[in-house]
């Protein structure tokens, strides 16, 4: 019998810079122009599970606007995370938004939730 041995490559180690809120709010545009991010965490200070949707654009943008990467579910009162191993490229800029429905955009109504996000350099 032959053995398969596979190189498993390591994951570079960047830098990061962490950009948050500074107050509840219902969007946060973590950059405005092309990055790398490495994770986006949020906390859904409502009674009722949402969404957070991520966009490849340098602002926030119009309901019914599917988002750039797949949307994560956070649950009522809850802090939900998603992470790329290594860094996910955004072309454009970074916004992260908490949405009521899960396919496309629709921001929620009041300001109630806080976005941290680690950015990557170098």
């Amino acid at each position: 019998m032959t053995e398969r041995i596979t190189a498993v490559q390591p994951v570079e180690f960047l830098a990061g810079t962490n950009i948050h809120s500074s107050a509840l709010e219902k969007s946060h545009v973590i950059s405005a122009v092309a990055c790398r991010v490495r994770s986006i965490k949020t906390l859904n200070n409502t009674v009722g599970s949402l969404w957070l949707h991520v966009f490849d654009l340098a602002a926030l943008p119009a309901n019914g606007t599917a988002p750039s990467r797949c949307p994560v579910a956070v649950g009522a009162g809850s802090v939900a995370s998603t992470t790329w191993e290594g860094t996910t490229s955004f072309a454009t800029g970074c916004v992260a938004a908490l949405s009521s429905t899960l396919a496309t955009l629709t921001l929620v109504a009041t300001a109630d939730a806080w976005f941290d996000a680690e950015v990557v350099t170098g």
